[in-house]
């Protein structure tokens, strides 16, 4: 079993933001988790604009790219669910045989659960 294929089984279960796991990552640093918090809901959709822009130029190198940076942001953040996501995706646009539907099927998933993230994030704020 690949280390991504352990994570996505040992991870499913998780909540979407794991806040006492980051404030451990951030050793109880309050002004820090809500600066990182701040930032996250700025850089997020940008770089899920990005996966976008890339599937629509048909490029999946870029959408693999892009998934990849996705997920060590979601991964850093602690977004656990999004992280899981931003792996599957980053792994099918690996594979040349990827569909467009598939890509999209990973960006949509993508876009749902940053959509629960943000909800949690913004009621730390």
């Amino acid at each position: 079993m690949s280390e991504s294929n352990a994570f996505l089984i040992n991870n499913n279960n998780k909540p979407h933001f794991d806040k006492p796991g980051f404030l451990e990552k951030l050793l109880g640093n309050n002004s820090l988790f809500i600066e990182l918090i701040k930032q996250s809901i700025l850089q997020v959709p940008e770089e899920i604009s990005n996966l976008k822009r890339a599937l629509d130029n048909k490029d999946d190198e870029k959408f693999r790219l892009f998934a990849h940076k996705l997920k060590g942001t979601a991964l850093n953040m602690c977004f656990e669910r999004l992280a899981i996501i931003a792996i599957e995706a980053e792994e099918t646009a690996e594979n040349n045989f990827a569909s467009d539907d598939i890509l999209r099927d990973n960006l949509n998933r993508l876009e749902t659960e940053w959509h629960k993230v943000k909800e949690e994030i913004e009621r730390e704020l």
